[in-house]
């Protein structure tokens, strides 16, 4: 989509528009506003003003920007209207429904204001001409616009501005009844030669409805996000176009697995073909239907849904869209029909039926969502016998968590927002899982050659850095060898002896695992060669390069004790030489032994406080202390943490808590109990990574990214426990 925007806007104004958004989405601070030209299908060029911000950035929902364009064409040309003659000027303006206005720039006194301010705000034009531009804003605002102004007006005696640069701004003018509205205005500044001063002259749009209809889907959009009913929107075909948060909740379904499917995904083919008949043929005469599904869940177990879906229509009265709100009722029907209370079932119909026509919603933390998954099924797998059918059942429910958990780590990598967590991985099969990843980014024109060394073996390396180094160096070769160029990726083993020549880097005598990145493009210059790790230093044109890739590379591989270093040659092409510590012979244990589990056990039975928000995860992580011998006390909020603690005699020795607690977090939740439990010791825990640098920085030793083993709960635990003993 990025391409094709770029190809409809203005080629005068696309390299700002691009740069602007650049730091906008660098930066997302409020909302972004920006002018451009964009071609009409007609190949004519329209003014466009865009102003948006920036929505998701989270591993289920990636980053967007979502905003508004308005064409103020006809504003531009209203402005470069008024330096044309008179009379077909006033023809203009006062034919125009948006107020056109001159004043004089230095005194922002009114030279000329259109009669249609008189229906826009009630006041006749001489009225308005009596004061200046800023005389009806708030205090506020008024400053601002006439600061604004005035360096504006120096820029445009400088010469820095020009009578073709438009100012869009949006004002809040009083009316004649005291209200206020909120105008969209396009004004620009023009020196007039016929007396010599500058005066500026600008259109003004009354956008005050839009402004609140703006507010009123804010308003929507944030009753959606947080509802518990799973929401669902399809077109009038019936093909899921919209799911929500609390859908993903009670499916199993991830949104990108439903989108472009009916909801007949769901079906549990409990209810017959007539049931669905009559379904549809209510929804055909524009009717909502309420009712009962019996669904069946991702997982394969049955379960039941109240459910409203009502039509929603056009301006001409066509179907386009089915809405459906609904909530799991499972466990409140089986509690009924103990109870054999029908009422309730009635009651909960006509509480669910006003809920109708909410729509949207955001996507579950999912770290949350495989710590839950992961913690419930490794405590299954030891309560099951290993011939059993249903424990390899649930080593393939761990295995693709455990894949999940990999892909959610990638994804937070490149967003540059995890942090490190080493562990052994065998070189060649995890460069070679890559492979397929790596054609697609280098593109099908480029050759990506793969020469595995033989017995390579393991480096001790945090997984999503390492697949950082490999894309970052191949995403750089893929741009030096242009559309049909070859990339080499190789491994091998280099031994470092003691009494051998100067090594790279001075690294010390041992055994290294060598990865090698070639291409066959331009190369590079030595000088260009003597800069190429220094951070933002690039040599690609403005706009396609950060120069942060290779730094960053450089930096990743030394904080692995490692060694980068590059040869390249003008007109032969690149290669960049990682050389990365390889581990001793042997495969690294991924399970403890048994002798390592009694080492995990909790010898004085601590006592260890668990706070945690999400239930599912509060539950897991308490029996897995448990299991180890821990005594758990458990608190679903700050509050309530602090509230136990001031309720307990006893001494707790570890606060083990979730960093998020709204409407307080873990961090401040730690300074309180450690003023009643001076010798508690901490460990927080989060589906988001730690906040490693600044004043707020978290010791990495204190700290346990979600989602976690009971291996790894039982070894940080145990090392914060002994710590300064």
């Amino acid at each position: 989509m990025e391409t094709a925007w770029e190809n409809f806007v203005h080629p005068e104004d696309r390299p700002a528009a691009k740069a602007y958004l650049a730091n906008y989405i660098a930066n997302p601070q409020g909302f972004y506003d920006l002018r451009f030209r964009m071609r009409r299908k007609d190949g004519s060029w329209a003014w466009i003003w865009s102003r948006g911000r920036l929505t998701g950035g989270t591993a289920q929902q990636p980053a967007s920007l979502i905003g508004t364009h308005i064409d103020i064409t006809e504003n531009i040309r209203a402005v470069e209207a008024l330096r044309s003659s008179e009379q077909k000027y006033r023809m203009l303006t006062e034919s125009m429904r948006d107020v056109v206005w001159i004043a004089d720039a230095d005194t922002l006194r009114f030279l000329y204001v259109s009669p249609t301010v008189e229906r826009v705000r009630g006041y006749t034009p001489e009225e308005v001409m009596a004061g200046t531009l800023v005389d009806s804003l708030p205090p506020e605002e008024a400053h601002e616009r006439r600061s604004l102004l005035k360096k504006a007006l120096a820029r445009f005696r400088s010469g820095e501005l020009t009578e073709n640069d438009f100012f869009v701004v949006e004002l809040s003018p009083r009316c004649k009844d005291g209200s206020r509205i909120t105008v969209e205005t396009v004004s620009r500044l023009w020196h007039n030669p016929s007396t010599g001063k500058v005066e500026l002259h600008g259109v003004s749009r009354d956008i005050t409805e839009r402004k609140q209809a703006e507010q009123e889907r804010e308003r929507l959009m944030r009753a959606i996000e947080q509802t518990d009913e799973s929401v669902v929107i399809t077109d009038a075909a019936g093909m899921i176009v919209f799911v929500n948060p609390a859908f993903t909740r009670t499916t199993g379904y991830t949104r990108e697995e439903v989108l472009g499917h009916t909801p007949s995904i769901l079906a549990s083919d409990v209810q017959p073909p007539e049931f669905f008949q009559n379904l549809w043929s209510v929804l055909a005469a524009g009717q909502t239907w309420t009712g009962r599904f019996v669904n069946r869940h991702k997982s394969g177990s049955i379960y039941t849904e109240q459910a409203t879906i009502s039509p929603v229509r056009d301006t001409t009265g066509r179907i386009v869209n089915y809405v459906a709100a609904a909530r799991d009722i499972t466990a409140q029907i089986r509690a009924e029909n103990e109870k054999a209370a029908l009422q309730a079932q009635l009651d909960h119909a006509q509480k669910l039926e006003t809920l109708g026509r909410l729509a949207g919603g955001v996507a579950h933390d999912f770290n949350n969502m495989l710590q839950a998954i992961l913690g419930y099924t490794e405590l299954a797998l030891e309560q099951t016998a290993a011939g059993q059918p249903i424990h390899s059942d649930l080593r393939e429910i761990q295995k693709v968590a455990t894949r999940s958990t990999t892909l959610i780590r990638q994804l937070q990598t490149f967003a540059r927002k995890q942090p490190a967590a080493l562990q052994a991985l065998e070189v060649n099969p995890t460069l070679d899982n890559m492979l397929d990843m790596l054609r697609r980014l280098v593109g099908e024109g480029i050759q990506l050659q793969w020469h595995p060394g033989e017995n390579v073996g393991w480096i001790h390396v945090d997984p999503s850095q390492l697949d950082q180094i490999i894309v970052n160096l191949c995403l750089n070769a893929r741009d030096a060898v242009g559309p049909n160029g070859c990339i080499t990726l190789a491994t091998a083993v280099m031994e470092i002896g003691r009494d051998g020549p100067a090594t790279p880097c001075d690294l010390p005598p041992g055994s290294y695992v060598l990865l090698t990145v070639r291409d066959n493009g331009a190369g590079m210059p030595p000088d260009v060669v003597e800069h190429v790790f220094e951070p933002f230093y690039t040599t690609k044109p403005v706009g396609q390069g950060s120069g942060l890739g290779l730094s960053t590379v450089y930096g990743i591989v030394k904080r692995h004790n490692g060694c980068i270093q590059v040869h390249s040659v003008v007109g032969q092409g690149s290669e960049f030489r990682i050389l990365l510590p390889r581990l001793a012979s042997g495969i690294p244990p991924t399970e403890a032994t048994a002798t390592e589990w009694v080492e995990l056990q909790a010898p004085n039975h601590e006592i260890i406080l668990v706070v945690e928000d999400e239930p599912a995860i509060l539950r897991v992580t308490r029996s897995m202390l448990e299991s180890l011998g821990y005594v758990v006390l458990t608190a679903s909020s700050a509050n309530e943490a602090a509230k136990l603690c001031r309720g307990k005699d006893c001494n707790i020795d570890l606060l083990l808590t979730d960093i998020n607690l709204p409407p307080s977090n873990g961090i401040a939740l730690s300074q309180e109990i450690k003023k009643r439990f001076p010798c508690a010791r901490h460990l927080f825990m989060s589906g988001y990574p730690a906040n490693l640098d600044g004043p707020d920085a978290i010791d990495p030793a204190h700290f346990l990214a979600k989602p976690f083993t009971r291996l790894q709960l039982g070894q940080k635990v145990r090392a914060v426990l002994l710590q300064d003993r």
